[in-house]
């Protein structure tokens, strides 16, 4: 995986030729601002870390480091592997086309040869058709149910739950799920759509009956849903004054 980074990575903080970095790819990478710790705040920071008995004297220089607190805006412009697309189409050099009201309903197999092999997708065009969208609407449109096909292959990229989901819609996936929805089973596969991991932050706004001391002091609630495989609780809530985050881990 790092040796794929390097490959799309275009590094604008570090010197050309850092290790374990790329400085040619499409995938621009900053570095974070740093004046969280160089403002204000950062006496009480160093003062809170010095009574706990920790040294601060390169609290800026520690934070810089800090990959997860990159900041898209630093530098007044964001880029994304949206902007790698637009700019692959707007070259007019390949056959790629950008459809941003289809729906992806699932995965086209030739099973003629033994073995399936993918070789397109159905797909629904029209605004709002994911019933995840909140302008979605039983009563509206259904959209135009089309194909696409692949001469080479079909790259599966619908994301940690929506690439397992177009997966049983074809017809691999658990047998006896597939059949409960009226799936044909083309291979019973039992681990797809199981196992899986997501960290997903949903506010929730209220008022507490006492006073918050802030992030991590107020407590975590653990429980179970119903859908969970194993005997496991499978998200967590957690919570601070100002904000809240819920994770969970789905089968």
């Amino acid at each position: 995986m790092r040796q794929v980074f390097q490959t799309i990575e275009k590094n604008n903080y570090l010197p050309v030729g850092t290790p374990g970095h790329g400085f040619n790819g499409w995938f621009q990478t900053n570095m974070e601002c740093t004046t969280s710790v160089t403002g204000p705040v950062a006496g009480v920071l160093t003062a809170t870390a010095n009574d706990l008995g920790q040294k601060t004297p390169h609290l800026p220089q520690l934070v810089s480091r800090d990959s997860n607190e990159l900041s898209p805006s630093r530098d007044t412009s964001r880029y994304s592997s949206r902007d790698y697309i637009l700019e692959t189409i707007n070259t007019r050099q390949y056959p790629l086309t950008l459809s941003q009201a289809s729906l992806a309903t699932k995965i086209l197999f030739n099973t003629s040869g033994g073995n399936p092999k993918a070789i397109g997708v159905e797909y629904l065009v029209g605004k709002s058709l994911y019933q995840a969208d909140a302008r979605y609407s039983a009563n509206g449109p259904q959209g135009e149910k089309r194909t696409a096909t692949a001469r080479r292959e079909v790259v599966l990229s619908g994301g940690t739950f929506n690439s397992h989901q177009l997966l049983k819609l074809g017809g691999i996936g658990p047998a006896d799920e597939l059949r409960k929805f009226n799936i044909s089973v083309l291979v019973d596969s039992p681990g797809v759509g199981a196992n899986m991991q997501a960290n997903q932050e949903m506010p929730i706004v209220g008022t507490l009956r006492a006073n918050s001391g802030g992030l991590g002091t107020g407590g975590c609630v653990m429980y179970k849903t119903s859908h969970i495989p194993f005997n496991e609780r499978d998200m967590f809530i957690m919570q601070a004054s100002s904000r809240a985050a819920r994770r969970t881990w789905l089968p």
